[in-house]
């Protein structure tokens, strides 16, 4: 009896149910506003909007107050009367704050109160951009002062996550997998911040949606393109320039987006050439075929080219990556929604030397794909989807047209996902889920499974925390990884065999959130990651008889603490401060007398500032500031002589592995930007200097055998270096 009146108790609630749905959008652009916060005032009823800017509510039959919110834009009221089993769909429009000093509490981030949000950040380029660069604004190193997030040096982009290095992080741009994410040797990112719409960084434990990788995911989407008017915006600074156009077309929208450094032309007039130089391009295509379906079209091209003499001839050496993609995204009815993708990396680096030799590698991807999200109700969702990749590898190195090294291998890579996120008693969220991957490199079929939470302990306060399994079926060689793998452009792609077994981690984190403390919003957690068949290549390996000889193989693990506490957005000054308190050890069969050891990327601790102060409604003043202990380094205990016939060479006495440790990082960064209007055109421009107080900064100890007797030396970091740049918007 007690089942029937419950059945009848949801037929019920069903059947006298309403929705409102629809998409959430600028104001001034028509462009989408993905992960924005949806409230039904007067109720604790809220979502909010997923990648798409989608979002959906259901609700009893009446009259309501719909909130719509985003930070840095102005919150949208809607008035609406709801009847029993009626769907209306209402696309929100929210208008930005320009030039406005904050007087009211903006929640930039996140809306806590729907997601676990377990290691997760959500960032806008504008946030990004106002921070101090090293000349030009770039996506990785504004992560890099994350929490959990570290570099091995000034001059490299690479995101090494909670003691992962960066082959283990997985890179989409508009669901495309990026291969390469460097120019200028690793100095920037792939990334073009002019043509980015929302960035979504996941540090660890995150959702069965993701996979093939072990450490983090980040999620780039570019812009779609103003929907209402022609816009440009044009950027100059010091050694590159971007020019970015948007407009309308009948039934959608287009971005193009390009820059490139000019490096070789001003050397070229110092008469000190440096021959390199790179340049990138992004577009986009969206266009709304009626109501419910909608296809997006994007691609990035990049490619860097360096010239320069080698020996007795000239090297030419170009890598880049190329890369397209086309979606599809299908409303069956208000609570289920489809996406169908069609995706195309490739990475590609060629060097030639003269005209004889001839060194070229590269990974090429085609990827399919379709996901579904179903929302029967307010407290639970449900997504799913599954994918086919196809991989090739190559490498080859020729010498006069003879062939010394020919490697290329293909792979498939399938399987599926579902996941759930479940609501309870306003008091509970619990997310839960899995995947199967199947890579047919080795026959390795592997289920993931995956689980999230989140308890309220209060409407501010939270505690939570996910488990979860991920599995990695590539890795990169980098012949320079015995310099710590300063350049990243030498990355070479491999998939694993049966002799290589795929890297496994668990992920155990737990953190607490405390919103609106002492006018703060704090989060801490702590994790530990356990790695296993963890690789490293061998440049020693001696007559190898399978893929598995080129590696050394072992364990290992990564544990810490992080918090971070970031003032509420109220008022002239806004901030974050962030610490971590970290430890990453490997243990490798055959290396290091199979002791652990501390890899060149640990840090025990970091602490991060970055901060903005409205100085007026057109000035703004920014600093950031970092601390660090001193990284790994392999000590040089000292030097002899080896002879050779009618000849000798220097030969240094290493100490133990990663033994030592650098001397303590510190740097503060400032800049001032002003914003003003010249005829009729919006500009800002900046001023920013790098290493306010010049600290010399060690990047690594050395013996230098050019001085009698050789004497160890220091070779430092980023000098205080000042830089200018002008943005304009028209």
């Amino acid at each position: 009896m007690k089942m029937i009146f419950l059945i009848i108790f949801i037929l019920a609630n069903y059947l006298t149910s309403a929705t409102i749905s629809g998409y959430i959008k600028d104001e001034r652009t028509g462009e989408p506003l993905p992960f924005s916060s949806v409230f039904v005032e007067g109720t604790d009823i809220n979502t909010m909007a997923n990648e798409k800017a989608y979002y959906i509510i259901h609700l009893k039959a009446g009259q309501y107050t719909i909130r719509f919110s985003r930070g840095s834009y102005t919150d949208s009221f809607v008035n609406i009367t709801l009847s029993e089993r009626s769907n209306q769909q209402i696309n929100a429009a929210l208008k930005a704050k320009i030039g406005e000093i904050r007087e009211t509490v903006v929640y930039k981030k996140k809306d806590d109160k729907t997601q676990v949000n377990i290691s997760r950040e959500i960032l806008s380029p504008n946030e990004l951009r106002d921070q101090p660069q090293m000349i030009e604004p770039d996506l990785f190193r504004s992560l890099q002062v994350i929490p959990g997030v570290t570099a091995v040096s000034d001059f490299s982009s690479g995101l090494y996550v909670r003691g992962g290095t960066p082959d283990q992080n997985l890179v989409l741009l508009d669901g495309i997998e990026i291969y390469n994410v460097s120019h200028l040797f690793g100095v920037f990112s792939t990334f073009n911040m002019d043509a980015i719409q929302d960035v979504e960084f996941l540090k660890g434990g995150f959702p069965a949606e993701f996979g093939s990788r072990t450490s983090s995911v980040l999620n780039v989407l570019n812009k779609e393109g103003n929907k209402k008017e022609f816009h440009g915006d044009a950027s100059l600074s010091l050694i590159a320039s971007s020019l970015s156009l948007e407009g309308p077309i009948p039934t959608g929208s287009f971005l193009v987006s390009g820059r490139r450094t000019y490096l070789d032309f001003l050397t070229a007039l110092m008469q000190d050439k440096l021959p390199y130089y790179f340049y990138d391009l992004n577009g986009k295509i969206t266009s709304q075929l009626g109501r419910n379906d909608k296809i997006r079209v994007s691609g990035y091209y990049g490619d860097d080219h360096l010239t320069y003499e080698f020996l007795t001839s000239e090297m030419d050496w170009r890598f880049g990556n190329i890369v397209g993609s086309a979606a599809w995204d299908h409303l069956y009815n208000p609570q289920v929604l489809s996406t169908l993708s069609l995706c195309a990396s490739k990475y590609k680096s060629d060097i030639l030397v003269g005209s004889d030799f001839v060194i070229d590698n590269g990974v090429k991807d085609l990827t399919g794909r379709l996901d579904f999200e179903y929302f029967p109700r307010n407290n639970l969702s449900f997504k799913a989807g599954s994918w086919l990749k196809w991989n090739s590898f190559y490498f080859n190195e020729k010498f006069q047209e003879t062939d010394y090294v020919a490697y290329e291998d293909t792979s498939y890579y399938t399987g599926m996902y579902l996941q759930n996120k479940y609501q309870y008693a306003d008091k509970w969220i619990l997310e839960t889920g899995g995947r199967l991957d199947y890579f047919t490199s080795g026959k390795y079929l592997k289920p993931s499974p995956r689980i999230g939470a989140k308890y309220f302990l209060s409407p501010f306060m939270a505690i939570k925390g996910a488990w979860g399994l991920y599995y990695q079926f590539l890795h990169v060689v980098n012949p320079t990884s015995g310099r710590q793998g300063y350049f990243s452009m030498l990355d070479y792609w491999f998939p694993i065999d049966e002799s290589v077994k795929p890297m496994c981690a668990y992920h155990y984190i737990t953190g607490l959130e405390w919103k609106r403390f002492i006018e703060h919003d704090w989060e801490l957690e702590a994790y530990f990651k356990d790695m296993k068949n963890v690789v490293e290549f061998n440049d020693r390996v001696e007559d190898p008889q399978e893929l598995a000889d080129f590696f050394y193989h072992g364990t290992g693990y990564s544990y810490g603490v992080e918090l971070s506490a970031e003032k509420l957005n109220i008022g002239r000054l806004s901030y974050k401060v962030s610490t971590a308190l970290s430890w990453t050890t490997k243990k490798l069969n055959d290396f290091n007398d199979e002791k652990r050891f501390y890899p060149r990327h640990d840090k025990r601790f970091n602490f991060d500032f970055t901060g903005d102060y409205q100085l007026g409604k057109k000035w703004v003043a920014s600093a950031a500031f970092k601390f660090a202990t001193g990284q790994p380094y392999t000590r040089s205990l000292g030097y002899y002589y080896q002879e050779i016939p009618d000849d000798e060479f220097e030969m240094v006495i290493p100490g133990d592995m990663y033994g030592g440790r650098l001397p303590i990082y510190h740097r503060l960064d400032v800049g001032f930007s002003k914003a003003f209007k010249w005829k009729g055109i919006d500009f800002k421009a900046h001023i920013q200097v790098l290493n306010v107080y010049n600290h010399k900064n060690v990047m690594d100890i050395f013996y230098n055998f050019d001085t009698n007797p050789p004497t160890k030396e220091e070779f430092t970091m980023l000098p205080f270096l000042p830089s200018a740049g002008i943005r304009a918007e028209f």
